[in-house]
């Protein structure tokens, strides 16, 4: 018995230390799972039912990260949609140094940090955006 304690303890630690990383993809899953067959009492192996929750367990998993990602993708669609029907619109934004701008949006696009609109040549995360004007400037002079 002290050898299951043991195996269970290392299984426990080694999931431990895989979820700190911030998710278990399936690579780890089968590892940990291979590691815990091996080391599991022969006289008292994991029954079929433990076993087979496992799996569903990590197929939800999954299928959860699936879904995560297609509604981020959802979400992107839905940001370059609403940044394309900007362009050749007037917005006020604040800028970097915290200062009420107005202009002109030129284009949009995408990095790491989100949407970016171009206006009066710089870059414009869409979140510094507080208000959207007409789609013609306003006359000169006034």
């Amino acid at each position: 018995m002290a050898s299951v304690s043991a195996a269970d303890t290392s299984l426990g630690t080694s999931i431990g230390a895989a979820l700190g990383g911030g998710s278990l993809d399936r690579q780890a899953f089968l590892k940990l799972l291979v590691t815990q067959l091996r080391n599991q009492d022969p006289i008292e192996p994991q029954s079929n039912t433990e076993f087979l929750a496992q799996l569903a367990q990590f197929s939800q998993l999954e299928e959860s990260q699936s879904l995560n990602q297609t509604l981020q993708a959802q979400t992107l669609m839905q940001q370059l949609t609403f940044g394309a029907s900007l362009a050749g619109h007037q917005i006020r934004y604040v800028d970097a140094n915290g200062a009420d701008q107005t202009g002109m949006v030129d284009s949009v696009r995408v990095d790491s940090s989100g949407l970016l609109l171009r206006v009066n040549g710089g870059d414009v995360p869409l979140g510094k955006v507080f208000e959207i004007l007409s789609s013609t400037p306003p006359p000169a002079g006034s």
